[in-house]
């Protein structure tokens, strides 16, 4: 997204749920998911691949790539969760996983966005609320932690240590380390604004609840969408940020690309 940020009242304003809704849409900013009906060797455009499973969620795009002369293209940011990239052999996976794929309609299928992943964004909460935003937002020391939702349905808690696990040039995560703690999801209830997420064991830096006494849905986390979207503009730029709970404490995640205005 691109437009003339200086044209906006500086500082810190809430903007309405709609305005958000029909912005990612005009700007083609939802998520699209792509499934592998085969094992398919997968990663970044001539350089070393790994194969991902059949059944594996993609978060990606379809699109032209005259470069190489091909029509279409099934290329992006995969966001797999660190386990898949573990058991496949990537190495370093605690970074992301960039894939470019020859795009061949029988291999790859696109499907709904799965029901734990946000209807906006990278699917990455950052702590600390309105405070921690406006600190990213105008570039300030990000000392925030991260939790993140994978599209093959693991949830990852990131702890900050010392480096930030925000791109504040970018507002994207950045992958510097192994998650601290992580889970598969096993079940997901979607009720209203709120989000409910299973699995089978205690999830740490997070506050999930016990919920059952043992199985794959013994912990239960609650992620609760405030529906409370806020901008942020600078003379450089504009941010965005919407602002969630999760397991009782504030969290925002970036529904929306930054809007430059071209100046510094």
């Amino acid at each position: 997204m691109t437009t003339n940020a200086s044209a906006q009242t500086r500082g810190l304003h809430r903007i309405s749920s709609h305005w958000v809704n029909q912005s990612a849409k005009e700007y083609n900013g939802l998520s699209q998911y792509y499934r592998f009906n085969q094992n398919t060797k997968s990663g970044p455009f001539k350089e070393a691949k790994v194969i991902l499973p059949k059944g594996t969620i993609v978060k990606g795009s379809v699109g032209n790539d005259s470069a190489s002369q091909t029509h279409y293209a099934l290329r992006g940011p995969s966001n797999l969760s660190y386990a898949l990239k573990k058991r496949v052999g990537m190495k370093d996976p605690w970074r992301s996983l960039n894939y470019w794929q020859t795009y061949m309609p029988s291999r790859y299928t696109r499907v709904k966005r799965p029901p734990f992943m946000p209807t906006f964004g990278e699917g990455v909460f950052f702590s600390g609320g309105t405070k921690a935003f406006k600190n990213m937002a105008t570039r300030s020391k990000s000392t925030s932690n991260a939790f993140r939702i994978s599209s093959d349905g693991y949830v990852e808690f990131y702890k900050y240590r010392a480096k930030s696990l925000i791109d504040n040039d970018y507002q994207v995560f950045t992958y510097n380390q192994k998650p601290a703690s992580y889970a598969k999801i096993n079940h997901t209830l979607v009720k209203g604004s709120k989000t409910y997420l299973y699995y089978g064991y205690n999830l740490k830096g997070i506050n999930d609840k016990r919920a059952r006494t043992s199985g794959a849905y013994k912990y239960r986390l609650t992620i609760h969408n405030l529906h409370t979207p806020y901008r942020y503009t600078t003379r450089g730029g504009t941010s965005y940020g919407s602002m969630y709970t999760i397991g009782s404490h504030h969290f925002y995640s970036i529904p929306l690309g930054y809007e430059s205005s071209g100046s510094d």
